[in-house]
């Protein structure tokens, strides 16, 4: 198959983002089974080659002045241009995330096979944003959604929002690619709880975590991708790279999930990176939300109610795991078994192959 994928990131600038580690890995996958790629970043106005080396770059403005609707002129912009790539290089199907209606993308979801990947519910995630942006969606969604020729979830609850419109669909949660990552085999004096995440996103539960180690003083707690004010047991590292990213996790005990998710976007369930991050290295995990590859009874993670962080269910889990080989193994081995890349991207191509010969 030839695929269009369409992005809504900055791939110049992307080397952080986790939307694009996961586009790499996906991609990799799907070249190695002899499939060809390209991308088309609406954030950049530019199209990718399968090594996401620029092809063509389209004509450059600056959004940023409009402010928070901003995003909305460059989406109707950029879609513009891509309607124009079949020129540049052929297709079969267009892979893309959600994106914003505009007349120009509905004119290639009526004239092309479009499948899109669903990760959040759009009412709730752009009522946070514009208002007019979030009037604009509620609006025009059914339009453009009416048109997609077949949807890709990352969770169950997801499938079941959409599922009034009745279109061919499948539930994928997000994967890793597990032989990537060293698994821990270090052992430290004291119980390290890493966290990684990004600023600005509040249903990360970050404020959680700074409690955790008030209260847990016996534990060191490391936050990623954040600054803030350093304590005792409390380092922020801020931002840095993928490959950083890993060596700090396999030098920690346990990892933090997402904490606080249905306070802010109003989703029970979810499939973060991190979590499928950190059991690749070995780590036992700590979340507060419906996991779509977990069954909440496995030993080497612990569920916690989104509105209860309970300190004396933490301490005993940590201190049961803590330094314990047979549980990192365990976790590892789950990780190769249900969230590999491979397994996740093969059913997915799978599912492509399946709308093409329907269509």
């Amino acid at each position: 198959m030839k695929i269009l994928y369409v992005v809504d990131e900055s791939i110049l600038a992307g080397s952080h983002s986790g939307v694009i580690k996961k586009v790499k890995s996906q991609v990799l996958f799907w070249q190695q089974q002899g499939h060809q790629i390209c991308f088309f970043s609406i954030f950049d106005n530019a199209l990718y080659d399968s090594d996401l080396k620029m092809v063509t770059s389209f004509r450059q403005v600056n959004f940023k002045k409009f402010g928070k609707i901003g995003s909305l002129f460059r989406i109707y912009f950029s879609t513009y241009f891509l309607t124009k790539v079949h020129h540049i290089v052929n297709y079969d199907l267009i892979y893309t995330r959600y994106i914003l209606f505009t007349p120009f993308f509905y004119y290639l979801a009526k004239n092309k096979r479009v499948i899109m990947e669903i990760n959040s519910n759009d009412v709730t995630e752009y009522k946070s944003r514009s208002r007019l942006t979030h009037l604009y969606n509620l609006i025009t969604r059914n339009i453009i959604l009416k048109k997609i020729s077949a949807f890709v979830f990352v969770s169950h609850e997801l499938s079941n929002i959409f599922s009034y419109f009745g279109k061919k669909s499948i539930v994928i949660a997000n994967g890793a690619d597990v032989k990537k990552y060293p698994i821990k085999n270090n052992t430290n004096t004291r119980p390290r709880l890493v966290f990684v995440g990004s600023v600005g996103q509040k249903w990360h539960g970050v404020d959680k975590i700074v409690e955790m180690a008030k209260n847990l003083t016996k534990y060191d707690f490391i936050i990623i991708g954040q600054d803030g004010c350093n304590t005792d047991n409390l380092k922020y590292m801020g931002r840095m790279s993928s490959d950083r990213v890993i060596d700090e996790i396999v030098k920690c005990d346990v990892g933090i999930g997402t904490l606080s998710i249905y306070i802010y976007i109003k989703m029970r369930e979810a499939s973060p990176l991190k979590t499928r991050e950190y059991l690749s290295c070995g780590l036992p995990i700590i979340y507060a939300y419906e996991d779509t590859d977990l069954q909440d009874i496995e030993k080497f993670a612990l569920r916690l109610d989104e509105d209860n962080i309970d300190l004396s269910k933490i301490k005993v889990f940590v201190d049961s795991v803590f330094n314990n080989n047979n549980i990192n193994i365990l976790a590892r081995k789950f990780a190769e078994e249900n969230l590999d890349i491979r397994i996740k991207e093969q059913k997915r191509l799978e599912f492509f192959k399946e709308i093409m010969e329907e269509q």
